[in-house]
């Protein structure tokens, strides 16, 4: 998995299209804890969203509405960033775009 800083406004925005989205599974990505944190205070701004947490263990971010749970992010096994790399839109794979044309 290669999501990294770069599709947490994509993630948010997914967030956002689905208001009853109970869990999304970001383990095993590159996200930092920017990037992490940037995702946990949209979660806060959720309505309905009474409380929100993180797991010290895992860091999934867990969001409750009173004492029930609304949603989990999972956020277990992040990698860190290759500084080497460069820098891609999160949509690069999806549509080839940084690639040589042959």
């Amino acid at each position: 998995n290669q999501l990294d800083r770069t599709a947490v406004p994509l993630i948010c925005a997914l967030i956002d299209l689905c208001p009853y989205l109970t869990r999304m599974d970001l383990k095993r990505n590159k996200l930092d804890e920017d990037a992490v944190n940037d995702l946990q205070n949209f979660v806060e701004r959720i309505p309905g969203v009474t409380s929100v947490t993180r797991d010290p263990v895992t860091s999934d971010i867990i969001a409750k509405s009173g004492m029930q749970v609304r949603m989990v992010v999972a956020l277990e096994d992040q990698s860190p960033v290759d500084p080497n790399e460069t820098p891609l839109s999160p949509t690069s794979q999806l549509f080839g775009e940084g690639e040589e044309a042959d």
